[in-house]
C-alpha cells in the first residue's frame, strides 16, 4: 500500500505544477568583478560564505570570502597558496566553517577541512583523496559528505566530531552525490545515472562514460527509512531542504527523458521549489548552471540564491519568493 501510495503521489508531483514564485527578477548577489560559485548564510544571517576568486584569475585561485551584507563588505577568509578552497558551510553554531580543500601540489589530495572563526585556525577533518560536498548534522555532532571511488562510483560517508571517524551510510552503490542534512534528520542527495556511449574524436572511436538522470532521494540514519522523491525520466539535482522542513529546492532540466544525457544547457535548467506537503512544484528562476554549487537559502526561508552564468560569469543570483499559502500542514515524517 504504501509503495502505490508513493508512486501515486510521484505521478502528482508532475502534474500539480505552479506559476513560478518568484516576485521580481533575480539579482546578482556581489559585484560583478569576482567570479563565485558557490555559498552559505551564517547561522545568524548576517554573513555570507562564498567560494570563488576576482576575475581572470585560475580556477586555482578558488578562495574562500566572507561578505557581510549589511555592509556590504568583502573579506578574505582562505589564502593558503599550496590549496584552492571551495563549498563553505557553517557548523549550526556559527563556530566553524566546514570547507572543501584541494591540494596544488603533492597528492593532489581533495579534503574536508574546518575554520574556527574565532581564533582562524584551521584542521584537515579527512584524509581523502577525493572527498567533497560538506553538510553538518543539524546538531552539528557530525557532517555528511560525498566520498569518490573513481570517475563511476561515489558514496556518502559521515564524520563524526566527538571522535574524528568516518563511516560509510549503507545505501545502494552508485554514483552519489550533493548530500544534504535536513533539519528534519533525513540526509538528500543525488542518485545518478552513468550512461556509456562511444564517440569518435579525429576518426578514432572512444567509449566514453556520460553521467546525467539524476534523480533526488533521502535517508534517514536513524531509522534506515530510504526513499525517492522525484520520478525518473527528469534530471533532478542538488537538493536543499529549507529552514522551516516544508520545501526542498533543486536544479532540474526542463524537458524529460530525450535530453537526460545530453551536455548541461543553461538556458534549459531552471531552480524549482517542492512543497513536500502538498506537492506543488514550482519553477523559482530559470538561466541556471548545474556547474556550481547547489541553491542557498536565506535563514528566513524568503530567499533562494542560485548559481547562473546569465551574465557570463559565473555568479550567484538571488530570487525573493513570493508569499506561500498557509494550509496549517506538517511535512510527513513517517
Amino acid at each position: 500500500m504504501f509503495r502505490r501510495g508513493l508512486v501515486f503521489c510521484l505521478f502528482l508531483m508532475v502534474l500539480v505544477w505552479r506559476p513560478p514564485v518568484t516576485a521580481g527578477d533575480p539579482q546578482r548577489v556581489f559585484g560583478p568583478e569576482y567570479d563565485f560559485w558557490d555559498g552559505d548564510w551564517s547561522p545568524d544571517g548576517r554573513l555570507l560564505a562564498l567560494a570563488g576568486k576576482p576575475h581572470y584569475l585560475p580556477a586555482e585561485e578558488a578562495r574562500i570570502w566572507l561578505w557581510k551584507a549589511d555592509g556590504e563588505k568583502l573579506t578574505l577568509l582562505t589564502n593558503t597558496p599550496d590549496y584552492c578552497d571551495d563549498w563553505p558551510r557553517w557548523s549550526p553554531d556559527g563556530r566553524y566553517l566546514a570547507l572543501v580543500r584541494r591540494e596544488l601540489g603533492g597528492q593532489k589530495r581533495i579534503c574536508l577541512w574546518w575554520k574556527e572563526m574565532e581564533t582562524g585556525a584551521g584542521r584537515r577533518l579527512t584524509a581523502g583523496p577525493d572527498d567533497r560536498q560538506p553538510s553538518w548534522s543539524p546538531d552539528g555532532r557530525a557532517i555528511g559528505f560525498r566520498r569518490g571511488r573513481g570517475p563511476r562510483e561515489a558514496v556518502l560517508a559521515v564524520w563524526e566530531r566527538a571522535t574524528g571517524k568516518v563511516w560509510t551510510l549503507p545505501l545502494p552503490p552508485g554514483l552519489l552525490g550533493e548530500p544534504f542534512w535536513g533539519c528534519d534528520g533525513f540526509i538528500y542527495y543525488t542518485r545518478y545515472q552513468v550512461l556509456e556511449r562511444e564517440t569518435r574524436i579525429g576518426g578514432v572511436s572512444h567509449r566514453v562514460s556520460v553521467i546525467g538522470g539524476g534523480r533526488l532521494w533521502r535517508y534517514d540514519p536513524r531509522t534506515g527509512r530510504h526513499e525517492p522523491l522525484t520520478p525518473e525520466g527528469y534530471d533532478r539535482r542538488m537538493p536543499v531542504l529549507s529552514p522551516d522542513g516544508r520545501r526542498l529546492t533543486f536544479y532540474g532540466q526542463r524537458g524529460r527523458e530525450e535530453t537526460v544525457f545530453s551536455i548541461p544547457d543553461p538556458t534549459k535548467w531552471a531552480l524549482y521549489l517542492q512543497d513536500l506537503v502538498t506537492g506543488r512544484l514550482q519553477e523559482v528562476a530559470i538561466t541556471v548552471a548545474v556547474t556550481g554549487g547547489p541553491p542557498i537559502w536565506s535563514r528566513d526561508g524568503r530567499t533562494l540564491c542560485f548559481y547562473s552564468l546569465r551574465d557570463k560569469f559565473p555568479a550567484l543570483w538571488a530570487a525573493t519568493l513570493g508569499e506561500e499559502p498557509s494550509d496549517g500542514g506538517q511535512p510527513s515524517s513517517s
